[in-house]
């Protein structure tokens, strides 16, 4: 019984671990993209990095190993917040998907513009293009569909109020 203990505490302390360490990952990352787009904190790379370095070897050492490669793309995925938020409110899919693109592309084009690899930022910016256009053409669609159900709902309300029998109106005094 008092195995079954110990792993679970050494389970806990590998997750809280994790946790620290994605956690400082996504600081690091969030900053240096702020940074990149002329805002953020450049005078906290350093120790930001400090702090992820620290947190990793923490891991490593109640873990025996180095977060996976599948830890480090989850704790960076910006897609899966974005895709939820998409289907709860299918009006917004195509929108949503749209703009998960956007950022996907400026964000290769970052990259590529500060390695200076021409082939991607060409690839990156035509992505960039394509989100453009998707989503307009999904604002085009909701603003339809919008269009639509308000004519909907004027039609109905205009039928209510046709279909109310009147009250005659007061003749003439005599």
């Amino acid at each position: 019984m008092r195995l079954v203990i110990n792993q679970d505490d050494d389970e806990i302390a590998r997750r809280r671990a994790e946790r620290l360490a994605m956690s400082a990952l996504r600081t690091v990352a969030a900053n240096l993209m702020r940074v990149t787009r002329g805002s953020g904190k450049p005078e906290e790379i350093v120790l930001q990095l400090d702090r992820l370095v620290t947190d990793l070897r923490a891991y490593r050492e109640i873990s025996k190993e180095w977060p996976s490669a599948d830890t480090f793309a989850r704790a960076l995925d910006i897609r899966s917040d974005k895709l939820d938020r998409a289907r709860e409110n299918p009006d917004y899919f195509d929108e949503s998907i749209a703009q998960l693109k956007i950022v996907r592309a400026a964000l290769g084009v970052a990259a590529a513009q500060l390695l200076g690899q021409a082939t991607q930022i060409s690839t990156s910016n035509h992505e960039l293009y394509a989100g453009a256009t998707d989503l307009r053409n999904a604002l085009d669609e909701q603003n339809r569909r919008w269009a639509a159900r308000s004519q909907k709902k004027t039609l109905a309300a205009a039928r209510a109020l046709a279909s109310k029998p009147r009250k005659p109106k007061p003749g003439p005094k005599a």
